[in-house]
């Protein structure tokens, strides 16, 4: 059980559904106008596109780290519980920033293997589905606010303190 934790804890689980979500970002701000203007040449998208993608690199970091460490039988508490915070809450923020990109559009939900999704939904409802469905991984594996509450102790040396 220990284990299998700490490996949904090293973040790479969520990474690959981040930089999914990500690539259908970018795709939808490069081929999408809004007032005549490509979304992609939008100041405010391509900042929000830019730390998103900085966040994405720090994540990944961070949970290579994480696994490496599981890999070689370390015994670490504090990397794979910072890995799962910040790949949890950076798929939240993702899934935000892309509805919010996307506008009305982007709030047009259809499930992810349930056949053709409804006419306008950005990302074929992607966006949407992320949306409502990724708050869940900050909840499971031990909710965020726990790991963040190990993280504070172990850094503060008060390991043991209840």
């Amino acid at each position: 059980m220990s284990a299998a934790l700490g490996a949904e804890r090293s973040g790479m689980f969520w990474i690959g559904f981040a930089r999914h979500v990500l690539d259908l970002l970018s795709q939808f701000v490069c081929t999408t106008t809004r007032d005549a203007i490509v979304l992609a040449d939008d100041p405010l998208v391509i900042n929000e596109i830019g730390r998103l993608e900085a966040d994405w690199s720090a994540a990944e970091l961070l949970s290579r780290r994480a696994l490496w460490a599981q890999i070689r039988g370390v015994d670490d508490t504090l990397i794979p519980a910072m890995a799962k915070v910040v790949t949890t809450e950076l798929l939240v923020a993702i899934a935000q920033s892309a509805t919010e990109i996307a506008g009305q559009s982007g709030l047009v939900w259809a499930p992810l293997f349930g056949g053709e999704a409804p006419a306008g939904a950005a990302a074929d409802g992607r966006f949407a589905w992320e949306f409502l469905e990724r708050v869940h991984g900050t909840i499971g594996g031990g909710a965020n606010e726990v790991h963040r509450d190990i993280i504070a102790t172990i850094l503060l040396g008060r390991v043991g303190a209840s």
